[in-house]
């Protein structure tokens, strides 16, 4: 993994953590295409990391399609659920 620090013209910053298995242009691609935000909590900012919709160990790909962009305390609770599961399971935490 590959932690990038990005700092915006507003003064603020974000940490970026990229996988090995896609680029970090794809990464960047992703994270802009969703304004920085984690697609799960809506948190802006922080530690973000890219996440597997239909995650890679149960088939999901490494297409940007596949590829969303999530905080690192949501990433690590989704671990390999589906966000059907995800979202059910952090309902139900709640």
């Amino acid at each position: 993994m590959k932690k990038l620090i990005i700092k915006f013209k507003n003064g603020t910053q974000t940490s970026i953590v990229v996988a090995e298995h896609f680029s970090r242009e794809q990464a960047f691609e992703i994270f802009k295409r969703d304004n920085y935000t984690c697609q799960y909590c809506n948190k802006v900012g922080g530690i973000l990391e890219c996440d597997h919709v239909i995650p890679y160990s149960k088939g999901g790909s490494n297409d940007i399609t596949n590829l969303i962009t999530s905080c690192r305390k949501c990433n690590r609770q989704k671990k390999d659920k589906s966000v059907e599961e995800f979202i059910t399971w952090k309902l139900n935490k709640l």
